[in-house]
């Protein structure tokens, strides 16, 4: 092995250097390989969609109230967080909207309904709380959540009228509880819109045709003390106690 010696440096050539400068070249690939790594857990977090939806008042039955529906993919055996925060609608650090949450399968049937279950960051003039649940997302398919205002509310305080904005935060995990990317769960709809609305809320017959989700009729949700029944389907009725549950 050729070497030579300058003043207390020693040069060396042939395979060491070699293998010196292969080393180090590992060591910056680790690295690269590790920040890499990182990057991609900090992407597979929270999603966050702000919007805005109106007041829907009293409905009548059968009527289909104005909302936001959001479209998301969701793995077998994966689950899906969902919540709904309030916006400074008054500019004196209130909501003006009673929000709710549903969350429907591939197939158009409940998952969960959310009501109450959180406090709001801006607390709606009528006195209501935030939607926050949790839902087991069964078999694969693009399932999908609407956001919309409860309707009249009741309670103390100033009724919700004026309809108000809202920030939507949901995280979808896989059947082994690793967090799913953005890219991943491809949420769409609100003012995104999405390629199309699922077929079964077009069979409502009042749903778009077409991917108009914003502030647009969403499916039929009859609410009464925290029992929800939708309709699915000419005939059909799906009807579920909601049970607050808890982020």
């Amino acid at each position: 092995m050729p070497h030579l010696l300058v003043g207390k440096v020693l040069i060396i050539s042939g395979n060491v250097g070699y293998r010196l400068a292969t080393f180090h070249l590992r060591l910056l690939a680790l690295a690269a390989a590790a920040l890499g790594g990182a990057s991609a857990l900090a992407s597979a977090d929270e999603i966050h969609r702000s919007n805005w939806v109106p007041n829907v008042g009293d409905l009548d039955r059968g009527e289909q109230p104005l909302g936001d529906m959001w479209t998301f993919r969701c793995p077998p055996g994966g689950s899906v967080r969902a919540s709904v925060d309030t916006k400074d609608d008054t500019d004196a650090g209130q909501s003006d909207i009673d929000p709710v949450l549903l969350i429907f399968d591939g197939q158009g049937n409940l998952l969960r309904f959310g009501d109450d279950e959180a406090i709001c960051t801006f607390p709606p003039v009528c006195g209501a709380l935030c939607p926050s649940v949790r839902a087991d997302c069964g078999e694969a398919g693009r399932h999908s959540i609407v956001v919309r205002d409860f309707g009249a509310a009741e309670g103390p305080g100033t009724p919700c009228q004026e309809g108000g904005g809202y920030e939507l935060t949901v995280e979808v995990s896989d059947s082994g509880g690793q967090s799913l990317s953005e890219r991943e769960v491809r949420l769409g709809g609100g003012p995104r819109k999405v390629p199309a609305v699922p077929r079964w809320a077009r069979d409502l017959g009042k749903a778009p045709v077409g991917p108009i989700l914003d502030d647009e009729d969403v499916p039929q949700g009859v609410e009464s003390d925290k029992v929800t029944c939708v309709i699915i389907g000419p005939g059909s009725v799906d009807c579920e106690v909601s049970v607050g549950t808890p982020p």
